[in-house]
């Protein structure tokens, strides 16, 4: 059994774990993308193990991914990391995916409150390149390329794309908080970098 201030200490070893990681991934970027990892996925399984007390073998997936992780620094590739062989071009990644859904969903709600299709990609782009926001080799974002990114969230299925169902999620939840839609378009611009950091769209 474990008291209060048992997980009390473990929760701020783990706080200050993983903002040691995150610190080292901001300060260094790609280059320690995996160490960092390693050691916040590292903090959370020792949290895990010492408060958990369900079946052990709960855990084995997260161990697993653990090890291998550590093991691609030996040039071992667990199958657990191998890509997927696909005959098309292969999709953007998740983490790109899920800005692009974060983005259009700021211009839709421009939209919807009544702002234009143009000025409505034109203060999503200037708001993302002000923040630091950049795409493929430091490029910045156009009011084009956000418009580009909003077409193709509502065009999309939730079925064949998980960015397309978190675009729409975040709308709906959207009209339903705030008291205007740009109140809420505002708020998640704002809110972006806590979510999506920049440097998560520079290309290692």
């Amino acid at each position: 059994m474990h008291t209060t201030r048992t997980v009390t200490d473990l929760l701020g070893h783990l706080h200050r774990d993983l903002e040691f990681a995150s610190g080292a991934y901001r300060a260094e970027g790609q280059d320690t993308a995996r160490p960092s990892a390693e050691i916040a996925l590292g903090s959370v399984l020792f949290f895990l193990t010492v408060v958990f007390d369900g079946d052990p073998q709960a855990l084995l997936p997260l161990r697993r991914l653990s090890y291998a992780l550590h093991d691609l620094d030996r040039g071992q590739v667990d199958p657990l990391l191998r890509p997927k062989k696909i005959k098309h071009r292969p999709p953007n990644p998740l983490r790109e995916e899920g800005f692009i859904a974060f983005a259009a969903a700021a211009m839709q709600l421009f939209v919807d409150g009544g702002i234009s299709r143009g000025e409505a990609a034109r203060r999503v782009a200037d708001s993302l390149n002000a923040m630091g926001y950049r795409i493929g080799s430091g490029n910045h974002i156009t009011a084009r390329q956000v418009e580009k990114w909003r077409d193709k969230m509502r065009a999309g299925s939730p079925l064949n794309n998980e960015a397309v169902g978190r675009f729409r999620r975040i709308v709906e939840e959207c009209h339903r908080q705030f008291p205007s839609s740009e109140a809420a378009a505002k708020t998640i611009l704002e809110r972006l970098p806590l979510v999506a950091p920049p440097e998560i769209l520079l290309k290692p």
